[in-house]
């Protein structure tokens, strides 16, 4: 799977949605901090080495895991979106 920018403006379109004090907004932000946070580790990897390069593969995959988790949450709010 290949990583993609977000959606322009995706925040202002779930605002509609999501309350600030709603667990989804809660689950959400675990969710980017969680993935700044691999993203961070990525910066110190030594892809010269074995070792390296399999940690930077095993970050890539978490990272890509949230990023499908995201999408099939935000699944019924883009219907939602278009109307469906």
């Amino acid at each position: 799977m290949a990583l993609k920018a977000p959606p322009e403006g995706l925040g202002k379109q779930l605002k509609a949605y999501i309350s600030s004090d709603s667990p989804v907004n809660w689950a959400l932000s675990r969710v980017v901090l969680q993935a700044r946070e691999l993203a961070k580790g990525l910066a110190t990897v030594d892809f010269t080495t074995d070792e390296g390069r399999l940690k930077a593969i095993r970050q890539q995959g978490v990272i890509e895991g949230l990023i499908m988790g995201v999408e099939i949450f935000l699944a019924p709010v883009k219907e939602l979106d278009d109307g469906r």
